[in-house]
């Protein structure tokens, strides 16, 4: 079950899906999950052209791992989204600088990407915008491909759940501070 933001998603689906290659599912999945991340942190910035910049070749958010750490930070993700895309990240490095990376080949980096990937570990259904469980099962997971394809799925409508309600638009502050305020000011009496 795939969880799709926008068009340019539904795009790279149709090619994953017709192009059953190996490179085709990491590059793409992992462009996925870029330009969810990117939609994620942009949401949060003030509206400026400075904000584009910061993604472009030159710019400090340029690199997966930047984008990643951001996001952390700003608490749009867990720790273990986190570290599950940092995983994506290293296996779509393989597929990008080595021009004979499948699924099945042996590496130490492909090995500890896959070691990584774990959102699916203990769950046997999809889940959903607000990080419930659908009634959607993954079905097998017996192969690297299948790994990695149902750990981008689990990605997706998580990172996309910031996009939706969490904070005020163009900034960092949950729509619940003023409500833990409150908390906090009566705590305090």
């Amino acid at each position: 079950m795939w969880f799709l933001i926008n068009d340019r998603h539904k795009v790279a689906l149709q090619e994953i899906n017709s192009a059953k290659s190996d490179r085709v599912m990491v590059i793409l999945g992992a462009a996925m999950l870029d330009d969810i991340l990117r939609e994620v942190i942009t949401s949060r910035f003030k509206k400026s052209r400075l904000a584009n910049r910061t993604f472009s070749g030159g710019g400090f958010l340029n690199s997966a791992s930047a984008k990643i750490d951001l996001a952390y930070l700003m608490h749009a993700i867990d720790k273990q989204a986190m570290t599950t895309l940092k995983a994506v990240a290293k296996i779509r490095n393989v597929f990008a600088h080595n021009i004979c990376a499948t699924f099945t080949m042996e590496s130490k980096e492909l090995t500890e990407g896959f070691a990584a990937l774990n959102l699916h570990v203990g769950r046997t259904t999809y889940i959903g915008m607000s990080g419930e469980d659908t009634e959607f099962p993954f079905g097998i997971i017996d192969t690297r491909r299948r790994i990695f394809e149902v750990n981008i799925q689990l990605l997706l409508p998580q990172i996309s759940e910031d996009l939706y309600g969490r904070h005020f638009s163009n900034s960092s502050i949950p729509f619940d501070v003023f409500g833990e305020m409150s908390r906090i000011f009566k705590a305090l009496d």
